[in-house]
């Protein structure tokens, strides 16, 4: 933990630092990490045989939460949205 933080201050500093710079080439380089951070999770995972294993499983199990979440968005928007149109009217 206190290797995250030094980290995260030193990028503070080094963003303090180089303020007034033209910061253009940055958003490339930052999906450039994200990437490679994905491709060492990806790894991760097909390396780790319990989760390979398991994953139609988790696949189910996400689908299920995807599609309540889903579902209780609409129902709570579709009620919001019914509780304002009676107060206005």
């Amino acid at each position: 933990m206190l290797k995250v933080m030094a980290v995260m201050l030193s990028g503070i500093l080094a963003g303090c630092l180089f303020r007034r710079r033209s910061r253009a080439w940055l958003p490339f380089v930052i999906s450039g990490f994200v990437y490679l951070l994905l491709l060492f999770l990806g790894f991760s995972i097909g390396g780790n045989a319990l989760i390979m294993d398991r994953l139609p499983d988790l696949g189910t199990e996400a689908l299920l939460l995807t599609a309540g979440a889903v579902l209780g968005s609409v129902t709570a928007a579709g009620l919001i949205y019914k509780w304002i149109m009676r107060r206005k009217a």
